[in-house]
């Protein structure tokens, strides 16, 4: 009964030091993580912006803690850049309004004051003036749409080489007129692709349009139709002025127009075109040399496979 008695007293005492030990070993790590985790917390209230979190933690941290900081960070720095984006949409907006309003506001003012007469001239610069509201309107439509997946597309199987050889004749005349020599590579047979012809219809035509603007009489451009295993490629190259290799990675930004830029435009023609090729699956990439010339390079999937 002695050792029964002298058993049972050691278990409970050896229970009792272990619950304490484990009590104090489990205070010491909730002190271990709390004390990072206050310090976060205290950080996020004084919101020091100009240093990331994760440098403001001490070295002792523990891993969760550093990966949480980070998490924050990077959300900090996503939504400082949506801000950033959001003020200067804002803004680039307000400027592309702001010219044509001025246009009409002024002529109508000075026609309805008996300053001008109201000539055809004059009506058709206003009437220009409205129409370039009315794309830039529909140009932010299509991107606010873009933004959000909802860009309807009309899909059919249609012939890419018949699509390129339109654009070609629909802007051959605007490039002899400019003194562009404008060629068309296309393949000398049918290469069937499902898209929206509409749509990239009006990518091939807006990509052309840069050309052309940006090359200088004498140059040339050229659109090409090719294909792979897996897509059809529209390639529209030009040895205009090009694009300096800082601007490159932001080109098809909504308004950028890069600090060479030259001529009329609203920086939105881009955007556009890589929002219609990407609503198809595809991706359209750029390559330039400044003053050399421009590579504008689209992708589409094939509907079945397809070989030059």
């Amino acid at each position: 009964r002695g050792f029964a008695s002298y058993t049972i007293n050691s278990l409970q005492l050896l229970l009792v030091t272990h619950i304490i030990t484990s009590g104090l070993i489990g205070v010491a790590l909730m002190f271990r993580i709390y004390r990072p985790i206050d310090q976060l917390v205290n950080l996020l209230r004084k919101r020091q912006s100009d240093t990331s979190f994760v440098t403001q933690l001490t070295d002792a941290a523990p891993n969760e803690t550093l990966v949480l900081a980070h998490a924050i960070d990077d959300r900090d720095q996503e939504i400082s850049q949506q801000i950033h984006l959001h003020r200067q949409l804002i803004a680039d907006v307000a400027h592309e309004l702001r010219n044509p309003l001025n246009t009409i506001n002024g002529y109508v003012e000075a026609m309805r004051d008996g300053e001008l007469e109201p000539t055809v001239t004059r009506l058709t610069i206003v009437h220009d003036e409205i129409q370039s509201l009315h794309r830039l309107i529909n140009d932010m439509h299509l991107l606010s749409l873009a933004e959000v997946k909802q860009i309807s597309l009309s899909p059919v199987v249609a012939d890419a080489t018949a699509l390129a050889n339109y654009v070609y004749q629909l802007m051959l005349p605007l490039c002899q007129s400019n003194q562009i020599t404008f060629t068309c590579a296309c393949a000398n047979h049918p290469i069937e692709v499902w898209l929206d012809t509409g749509r990239i219809t009006q990518v091939l035509i807006n990509l052309v349009d840069n050309s052309i603007r940006h090359t200088p009489a004498g140059g040339a451009i050229t659109l090409t139709v090719r294909t792979n295993n897996q897509h059809v490629i529209f390639v529209v190259a030009d040895t205009g002025d090009g694009i300096a290799a800082e601007d490159i990675p932001h080109i098809f930004d909504r308004f950028y127009r890069g600090k060479f830029a030259q001529g009329h435009g609203t920086g939105l023609g881009l955007a556009i075109a890589k929002a219609f090729v990407e609503a198809h699956n595809g991706y359209i990439d750029l390559q330039s040399v400044l003053t050399q010339g421009t590579t504008v390079t689209i992708h589409l999937p094939l509907t079945a496979a397809t070989t030059d």
